[in-house]
C-alpha cells in the first residue's frame, strides 16, 4: 500500500513533508482551498510530465497522501465541532426550560409564602381579640366589655324603680 512506503504517517509528518517540499509555506494555514490547490497542482504536473522519473511520481503520490491526511483531519474536526455545537445548543435549550420552570416555581412559592404570612398575621389579630374578649368576660362586668374591645358602647342597664 502507498502508506507503507511513504514518509507520511500522521498529520504532523504531513505538515513537515508539505513544508519541506514547498507545497505550503511554514506558518500558512492549511485551509480547504490551499489543499485543493495542491491536488490540482499535482494532477496538472503529473499529466504534463508523464515521462518524468519515478522520484517525482513518488513525490506526487506523497503530496496527495499528505492532502488526504489533512482533509481527513479537517473533516473530523468539522464533524466534531458540528456535533459539539448541536449538543451544546440542545443542552442549553433544556437548561433554559428548566431555569424558567424553577423561576416560576420560586415565584409561586414566594406568593404562597406571602399569602400564608398574611393569613397568619390576620389569625394572630383575631386570636388577640378573642383573648381580650375571654379576659373581659372573666374579669369584668358585662357592660365594660365593649370598651375593652373598642366596640361602640351602650349605657349600662338602669335599675328599675319598684
Amino acid at each position: 500500500m502507498i502508506i507503507g512506503k511513504s514518509p507520511i504517517k500522521s498529520v504532523s509528518t504531513t505538515r513537515k513533508f508539505l513544508e519541506e517540499n514547498g507545497w505550503v509555506l511554514a506558518g500558512d494555514p492549511y485551509d480547504r482551498e490551499k489543499l485543493a490547490r495542491i491536488i490540482a497542482t499535482v494532477a496538472v504536473g503529473d499529466a504534463l510530465f508523464k515521462s518524468s522519473p519515478i522520484g517525482s511520481r513518488t513525490q506526487a503520490k506523497n503530496a496527495l497522501l499528505a492532502v488526504a491526511f489533512l482533509l481527513k483531519s479537517d473533516i473530523t474536526d468539522h464533524v466534531s465541532n458540528t456535533l459539539a455545537d448541536a449538543v451544546a445548543t440542545k443542552a442549553l435549550a433544556r437548561l433554559k426550560t428548566t431555569a424558567a420552570n424553577l423561576a416560576a416555581s420560586a415565584a409561586f412559592a414566594s406568593a404562597h409564602d406571602t399569602a400564608r404570612a398574611e393569613s397568619t398575621i390576620a389569625m394572630q389579630k383575631i386570636t388577640d381579640k378573642l383573648s381580650t374578649l375571654v379576659d373581659a368576660m372573666e374579669n369584668s362586668a358585662p357592660w365594660a366589655l365593649p370598651q375593652q374591645l373598642n366596640l361602640p358602647t351602650t349605657a349600662p342597664p338602669q335599675p328599675q324603680p319598684s
